[in-house]
């Protein structure tokens, strides 16, 4: 198995014929496009990372993913909704949790919203380990739900192939996919003084 980035994968799909293998979806919440070339190789592109896995033959695929079938995948954030209906209701919550929990007036889904909470966290001198535990799983839809109404973006579920779990995806207007759950772990974990919730949304919109 290799992997191919974005680019190369929309080359592939545009100069091949390619057979569409809905079959190899592992169930209905797999949002992955699953294609076979005339070679044999089979093509698993999925919406909100930027490579897509590229296998010899069905047996690779098999060999390494055929396990999924029998068991079912993890949502990201560890004991919340994994379907999308669930993830919404998440969605209508999080103002209200994260007022509660931080003791402010509810912020609006917008880049202002965003940058009043880094404020927000910084006037508290909240801890890496607070966010970690406590407010990561209320931002994550925060700063999702921000974006997709600031730049009239759509709401997915991914299943995360490797990792076998249910990832929030945001997908653009002009086709651009855009998952800020790893950012907001990456960044806040690299260096929680200088983190901020607003740039980390602005580098996923800026690195395409």
């Amino acid at each position: 198995m290799k992997t191919i980035n974005k680019q190369e994968t929309k080359e592939l799909i545009e100069s091949s014929r390619l057979k569409k293998r809905d079959d190899l979806k592992h169930a209905q919440w797999d949002s992955a496009s699953y294609y076979q070339l005339e070679t044999g190789q089979i093509l698993i592109d999925v919406p909100g990372v930027k490579h897509s896995h590229l296998l010899d033959d069905e047996d690779e695929y098999f060999e390494k993913f055929g396990h999924l079938k029998k068991s079912k995948p993890k949502f990201i954030l560890n004991g919340f909704p994994d379907s999308q209906v669930g993830y919404l209701q998440l969605v209508t919550q999080c103002q209200k949790k994260l007022a509660k929990i931080l003791n402010t007036d509810e912020l609006e889904f917008s880049f202002a919203g965003l940058k009043k909470l880094d404020g927000i966290l910084k006037d508290l001198k909240i801890s890496l380990q607070f966010y970690n535990e406590t407010l990561f799983n209320w931002i994550v839809p925060f700063v999702t739900e921000t974006i997709i109404k600031e730049c009239n973006g759509r709401l997915v579920m991914n299943f995360n192939l490797k990792a076998n779990v249910i990832e929030p995806c945001i997908i653009l207007p002009d086709a651009r996919e855009i998952n800020v759950f790893i950012d907001l772990s990456e960044e806040a974990n690299e260096d929680f003084t200088t983190f901020s919730i607003y740039s980390t949304s602005q580098l996923r919109l800026q690195s395409f």
